[in-house]
């Protein structure tokens, strides 16, 4: 009789689990950037040429729906770029610039073939994303996430990057000639 009480309050307690999860992702959003929020920090293992840095992201501020980011590559100097959500885009723009010069970098809930462009940060040119696919599974030093795979083309050059989003925890690894890899956040 113990069993069978103790059978029936354990899958009670399973089926609530499975109800109470299906709820809270029935309530995501993913057209938004749900990832911004002031206090966030990311922090990045940096490769280029070889060599390995820690870069890391802060939200430092928020006003009108545009977030303050603060960027820093241990050794260097602090740079500010500035992030708001858009259209369903998240768009960025460097200190000295205005809201008006937002690039889009990257598009909540984009479907695979899905293709946009923007001015590259260094005016050289375009950047020229294309969603390749959705729902990969992308290893990390903090974890496993799953993320859209975006392909990023310059037309000013040969360099093609990856990166990969997760709608919940924002850019999480890229590839090229600069790498990010996640190491830790706060989210």
């Amino acid at each position: 009789m113990l069993n069978l009480n103790f059978s029936k309050i354990f899958f009670a307690f399973c089926l609530a689990t499975v109800f109470s999860a299906c709820t809270k992702d029935d309530n995501f959003r993913p057209s938004d950037c749900n990832f911004l929020k002031t206090g966030n920090i990311w922090t990045y293992d940096r490769t280029e040429n070889f060599i390995h840095r820690v870069f890391r992201r802060q939200i430092t501020a928020e006003a009108d729906s545009v977030f303050k980011i603060t960027e820093t590559i241990v050794g260097n100097a602090a740079d500010t770029v500035y992030w708001f959500s858009e259209g369903g885009y998240l768009c960025a723009y460097k200190h000295g610039e205005s809201k008006t010069d937002g690039r889009r970098i990257y598009k909540c809930n984009a479907q695979v073939g899905e293709t946009w462009q923007s001015p590259d940060f260094l005016n050289r040119g375009l950047d020229i994303y294309l969603v390749l696919r959705n729902g990969v599974e992308i290893n990390t030093f903090s974890g496993v996430f799953i993320c859209s795979e975006i392909r990023i083309r310059h037309d000013y050059d040969i360099d093609v990057e990856y990166t990969y989003w997760s709608p919940v925890y924002g850019e999480v690894m890229r590839t090229g000639l600069v790498g990010l890899e996640l190491t830790s956040t706060n989210l």
